[in-house]
């Protein structure tokens, strides 16, 4: 089952994204043409960081997550993933309610430096595809616990990772 980062942060399974909304000007108005699966323009999300794959895209948000990247982090993730987990990290006591994806990010390279995690020894497997939507698992090398599972979308030829969950 997919679950949002705060609930899975509790237990510090695997360190995953808490991050506040970042959509910013970047959102298009409703009604536009030009919106894509994420809800941005496809001009906003020309400055996503290109993966390869949707394993690609995991290992860049994973490395992003580790060296407090919070440009390239924020960009690889939906703007539905990242207001989810705005929801629930201020539910949570988690984040505070000004909470910005930059303070998510932050949070999330500390406990990496906390747990001894290094995104060069997670393994990143794809699972599943259904369509433009794939699920792949990551397990960390030398950690303990299940592997973790992210979604990730297609977003017009750009790999986005819109949930993550047990």
């Amino acid at each position: 089952m997919l679950q949002t980062p705060a609930s899975l942060a509790v237990g510090l399974l695997c360190v995953l994204p808490l991050v506040a909304a970042c959509g910013g000007d970047e959102t298009p108005a409703p009604g536009s043409a030009d919106l894509t699966v994420d809800g941005r323009s496809s001009t906003a999300l020309a400055d996503v960081p290109e993966a390869d794959s949707p394993e690609g895209a995991v290992r860049m948000l994973l490395t992003a997550y580790g060296e407090n990247d919070a440009d390239t982090a924020c960009a690889l993730q939906t703007v539905r993933y990242t207001q989810a987990a705005l929801e629930e990290s201020i539910g949570a006591d988690t984040l505070g309610d000004d909470a910005t994806c930059a303070d998510g990010i932050q949070l999330g390279a500390d406990l990496y430096e906390l747990r001894g995690l290094d995104a060069s020894t997670a393994d990143v497997e794809r699972v599943d595809e259904e369509g433009d939507v794939v699920t792949v698992e990551v397990r960390w090398s030398g950690a303990e616990g299940d592997a973790t599972a992210f979604r990730v979308v297609d977003a017009g030829g750009t790999w986005l990772v819109d949930g993550s969950g047990e």
